[in-house]
């Protein structure tokens, strides 16, 4: 595994290289966000957002938030592979968005987040949705596509294997671009405020002269992320995949 640093962008390079991937070994499991209650349409193909008082636990990777709507009690079931840290927000009044069934299919807006008082808390894109999502947040190109990193393949539900080019990714930070690799969970500062990233996956079915590299020519490009506000705690670190969990991907196929 690879990881990199803050760096300027004049020494925009990896901290730590070694060989390039060659399967999804270092692609971490799914961003999930699911909600449930009467007032939810569970169908519903763009996103939704609820807001309430927020009773918030967690078990592992899985956090529960329970939320106070006026249209009745909400439940939001977030599967976490970052292993944020949403503690903070228990008792709290939150707004959480929820991705529709578009989004993995690169056909909507992949982007998830939980606001409290102060803005944005918890932010993630979920594998099939469109990096660009998050400009609206944190600026223009905030996160891009990096450098392919070579060829491999991913496995599938059906225990079969997809061809994939795997890349970094580049965050743009106060202190200059950061290049990631799947895995990395890395303190960034994005207009003053810490925050952790945690680069879930990043592959392209698709190099960049078009050629597919798939057997499935409609599968959307994979560059899913997930960031938690706080403190800047604890040094950055590399996250293993839950176990028996199958990489992120996106539902195109």
């Amino acid at each position: 595994m690879r990881f990199a640093t803050l760096l300027p962008v004049a020494a925009l390079v990896p901290a730590c290289q070694d060989a390039s991937p060659t399967s999804d070994a270092d692609l971490l499991e799914a961003v999930t966000v699911v909600a449930s209650g009467e007032s939810v349409d569970t169908a519903a193909e763009s996103s939704q957002t609820f807001s309430g008082a927020a009773t918030v636990s967690a078990s592992g990777r899985d956090i529960s938030i329970s939320l106070d709507t006026d249209a009745g009690p909400v439940s939001v079931a977030i599967h976490s592979p970052g292993e944020a840290d949403l503690s903070a927000l228990d008792g709290q009044a939150l707004t959480v968005t929820v991705p529709g069934e578009d989004a993995t299919w690169g056909l909507d807006s992949g982007l998830a987040v939980i606001e409290d008082a102060t803005g944005p808390a918890w932010v993630a894109e979920v594998a099939g949705g469109d990096p660009a999502d998050a400009d609206a947040l944190f600026g223009e190109g905030f996160v891009t596509w990096g450098e392919d990193l070579g060829k491999g393949t991913i496995d599938n539900a059906d225990a079969e294997q997809d061809k994939v080019i795997f890349t970094s990714v580049l965050v743009q930070a106060d202190d200059g671009p950061v290049e990631l690799f799947a895995g990395d969970s890395a303190w960034i500062t994005v207009d003053g405020q810490p925050w952790r990233f945690t680069l879930v996956a990043a592959y392209r079915f698709r190099d960049t002269g078009g050629r597919v590299a798939a057997a499935c020519m409609d599968a959307p490009d994979v560059l899913s992320f997930e960031m938690v506000r706080g403190e800047a705690t604890g040094e950055d670190r590399v996250i293993d995949r839950a176990p028996g969990a199958l990489a992120a991907r996106s539902d195109g196929c």
